[in-house]
């Protein structure tokens, strides 16, 4: 416990603690039964033992950004073949530590090795000043972890850009993907890195550019949805399930993705029925008011049940019959009263639609809303 005290206080590790008092060697077990002075001597790294727990405290210390403990362990003749110790300055930006880590590895050949864990740890935390002094120190920067991915795919997802530049300086491979045939330019625009990918823009990153713009689309990134397009990215290259980023965007309702991608002069095939089977009907109306081609039936029951009153509004001045049905002989005023949609119901009901029409479980509107509790829908179909 005593030792332990030392430790915490001192940073001395307890392997290198001897602990005397009137010249008589003290127990490990030792406590202080009243104050008393004591000597301590510390002691050199000799066993294999020793030299196990001064790397296990050499890491705790750079762990936690401890300088002066790091540099006695190294003086004290810890192994410096450490690489622990450096992954965790390296992960928590503790540059001074890395520094003297790196510069106790006497063995040239050896630093490039010793560094590549730690560059990897250190993009993806967008540790700068650890980056550039590990390339400094030979760090291969090509390195990949399990999945594949490199320093600078790490850094690009996180959207760490200082890190990304000093890669790119270094000049890593910007098209490199991983197991799952991902580029940091893939990666980047699926989490919203814009930064980064206009600078894998700017030095070419060409590699899976289609595959980025679908990615961006589906998340709604509409900054880098442009910075795509611009780069002359193809809007109407399909993924391996025939969608294309307008529809990866519709059903996933967003509504600027949806106009830029409009703007552009995308195919809008398929994206209205994409959004109305997702609910998104502030996009649904935006592609109507597009003249994008959909099966305007199928759309317009859909809404009524969704209770979308200006896409029921807009298809019912174009002409949809207000009292079609479904295969179940159910049409938009029995559907939207299912739903207790009032609003959609007194706009069909303005519109002439057929009160007491029944479907193929003989229930008419009313009785679809008295069953569901409705109040209001019930109110306004008996006015």
């Amino acid at each position: 416990a005593l030792k332990q005290y030392v430790r915490s206080t001192l940073g001395f590790p307890v392997c290198m603690q001897q602990l005397m008092h009137d010249g008589r060697l003290l127990d490990d077990s030792f406590e202080l039964a009243a104050a008393m002075d004591l000597q301590l001597i510390l002691m050199p790294i000799s066993s294999s033992q020793h030299q196990r727990e001064a790397e296990n405290e050499l890491a705790f210390a750079a762990l936690h950004g401890n300088v002066d403990v790091v540099r006695f362990l190294l003086e004290a003749g810890c192994p410096h073949k450490a690489n622990l110790a450096l992954l965790r300055a390296s992960e928590e930006g503790h540059a001074e530590i890395a520094e003297l880590l790196l510069q106790a590895v006497t063995v040239k050949k050896e630093k490039g090795s010793f560094c590549n864990g730690a560059l990897l740890a250190a993009s993806d935390r967008g540790h700068a000043e650890i980056v550039r002094l590990l390339l400094q120190f030979r760090a291969d920067s090509a390195v990949t972890d399990h999945f594949r991915r490199t320093p600078l795919f790490r850094a690009a997802e996180k959207g760490h850009v200082d890190v990304v530049r000093l890669l790119l300086e270094a000049g890593v491979n910007a098209d490199a993907d991983d197991i799952c045939s991902r580029t940091a330019l893939v990666q980047a625009s699926a989490q919203g890195q814009v930064d980064v990918v206009q600078l894998l823009l700017e030095v070419g990153a060409h590699k899976a550019r289609e595959l980025s713009l679908l990615c961006a689309s589906e998340n709604g990134h509409v900054d880098i949805v442009r910075l795509l397009l611009q780069a002359g990215v193809d809007y109407d290259q399909k993924d391996k399930y025939s969608k294309t980023a307008i529809l990866r965007a519709a059903e996933n309702g967003h509504k600027q993705t949806v106009a830029l991608l409009l703007e552009a002069g995308a195919n809008s095939s398929g994206s209205i029925d994409c959004a109305a089977r997702h609910g998104h009907f502030d996009i649904v109306l935006l592609l109507l008011e597009a003249g994008a081609v959909a099966d305007r039936e199928d759309t317009f029951l859909r809404a009524a049940e969704s209770g979308h009153v200006e896409t029921v509004r807009w298809l019912l001045e174009a002409g949809v019959d207000k009292n079609l049905q479904d295969k179940g002989g159910a049409t938009a005023l029995i559907r939207c009263a299912e739903r207790g949609r009032a609003e959609v119901a007194r706009l069909l009901l303005r519109a002439r639609a057929y009160i007491d029409v029944q479907d193929a479980a003989s229930s008419t509107a009313l009785l679809r809303a008295s069953m569901r509790g409705h109040a209001e829908v019930v109110q306004v179909l008996l006015e």
